[in-house]
């Protein structure tokens, strides 16, 4: 890591909306702040995203690949309604 010290307030991106694409546009922007000697202090999601997508940042963050959209709670709160 360098002694210069940069601060970045935003970096605006926009992900497709296909299952897995959020995690892989992520990942890419993290590995290269890593490659030019930065780190991705924190994220934003602004405005709302697709269940699914949500349900994919999860296998892929957590490394379970057999999640399942019925073991999310509100799920199966709104399938009781």
């Amino acid at each position: 890591m360098s002694d210069r010290v940069m601060k970045v307030n935003y970096c605006y991106v926009m992900v497709p909306n296909r299952a897995g694409q959020g995690a892989k546009v992520f990942s890419a922007i993290r590995d290269e702040a890593k490659r030019r000697g930065v780190e991705v202090e924190a994220s934003e999601i602004v405005g709302t995203i697709p269940l699914d997508a949500a349900v994919g940042v999860i296998k892929e963050a957590v490394n379970e690949p057999a999640f399942r959209m019925d073991q999310i709670l509100e799920k199966r709160v709104w399938a009781a309604e």
